[in-house]
């Protein structure tokens, strides 16, 4: 989200067909590589601690975003480079993030931690744009207007220093922990238990949705209001709006309420969906950003929660190391977001934009739905 903030500012001013050819090289070189960081990852724990490696991951993740920030990039092949750096650090970041969740949670408390922990992300993530904005926006509210001789470039260097202080004070607490690495063993295979295949196929179906929604709330923004601006905040409100709930069903529901999550989650999906494929105006393309961004803080914890459920059931019939499974997840989670990420994008370029724009959300909401039919096949309590 920070990268793709900066390659707005950075780049606006450009036409439609541009904007949406920097912002989609970007993506395509991060979200390719992310299963190659997970790989990394597990050879690379061999000789460091996870804490300090998770630190790594999360530094770099954090710190890719400078050359963003202060070397003005205006080509595609070093954006394209940039976002195979953001991937790497990601895939280092959440391999260890999740590796570390498993054995921190078990199946009765997981709603609730990650339900608490999704809230505070989505928190985080409705202050993140209005610091940034503040910092190095050009209209509104901003640090130039309060103070308009400052120098250029002083909100990027205030903001560079609070996310380097940001991420002090994290990597202190989490040096803090005790943690301890997976005993690597051989942790790439293809065999696995009928529950992990089960598995595999909600993490494709995952990331089909995941694939789609990278690029489709800007590309609708783009194309109805000729400006990708309300992206942020529709996002920021979405956000906002699902705060309460997020917490709430982390607190009070229990394990086998994460399949009822899940399909009432592709409900309101597919009525969103449906709001936008008829209306295709600015209301509509309004209603559907927020909707599907309060939708996805939702179905964050019942997707994570059943993913470590399944670890649990498998690793005692295949009797392969955790970690073995988080890299699993990524592959095929990877393999589905390539899979939804072409596909939307050979329709909009090559086919009808207006038709994969207008109606291609309408197949992707089944998935929360058919998800839930899978997941009740996998034992929950």
């Amino acid at each position: 989200m920070i990268a793709n903030y900066f390659i707005f500012i950075e780049f606006q001013g450009l036409g439609q067909q541009e904007m949406i050819k920097y912002n989609i090289t970007y993506f395509v070189g991060y979200f390719g590589v992310i299963p190659i960081g997970f790989i990394l990852n597990g050879y690379i724990l061999r000789y460091v601690k996870i804490n300090h490696l998770y630190i790594i991951g999360m530094a770099a993740e954090i710190l890719v975003i400078i050359p963003l920030t202060f070397l003005h990039i205006k080509t595609l092949l070093p954006l394209f480079l940039i976002g195979n750096v953001m991937g790497i650090s990601s895939g280092l970041y959440w391999s260890n993030r999740h590796y570390m969740a498993y054995f921190v949670t078990n199946n009765e408390n997981r709603n609730y931690v990650f339900g608490l922990e999704n809230a505070l992300m989505n928190m985080g993530g409705f202050v993140t744009p209005l610091i940034f904005a503040f910092l190095t926006g050009v209209a509104g509210f901003t640090l130039f207007a309060l103070f308009p001789g400052l120098p250029d470039g002083t909100g990027k260097i205030i903001l560079a220093l609070f996310l380097v202080s940001l991420i002090t004070v994290a990597s202190i607490n989490i040096l803090k922990g005790k943690f301890h690495n997976p005993q690597m063993k051989p942790f790439l295979f293809w065999k696995f238990c009928r529950t992990w295949n089960k598995q595999r196929l909600m993490n494709f179906l995952e990331g089909l949705t995941n694939g789609v929604l990278i690029v489709m709330p800007s590309l609708i923004m783009l194309h109805i209001f000729k400006d990708s601006g309300p992206v942020g905040l529709l996002q920021s409100i979405g956000i906002l709006v699902g705060l309460i709930p997020v917490y709430l069903l982390g607190r009070f529901t229990k394990p086998r309420h994460r399949i009822h999550i899940l399909f009432i989650g592709g409900i309101l999906l597919i009525v969103s969906s449906i709001i936008l494929a008829i209306g295709f105006d600015k209301t509509a393309a309004m209603i559907f950003i927020l909707s599907a961004n309060v939708v996805f803080a939702l179905l964050w914890m019942p997707f994570l929660a059943i993913r470590m459920r399944s670890i649990n059931l498998s690793e005692i019939q295949d009797k392969y190391e955790e970690y073995s499974y988080i890299v699993d997840i990524e592959v095929f989670f990877a393999l589905g977001r390539v899979m939804g990420f072409a596909v939307f994008l050979a329709v909009y370029f090559y086919g009808s934009q207006i038709f994969a724009l207008r109606y291609s959300f309408l197949i992707v909401a089944l998935v929360p739905i058919i998800a839930s039919q899978i997941a009740r096949t996998i034992k929950q309590e």
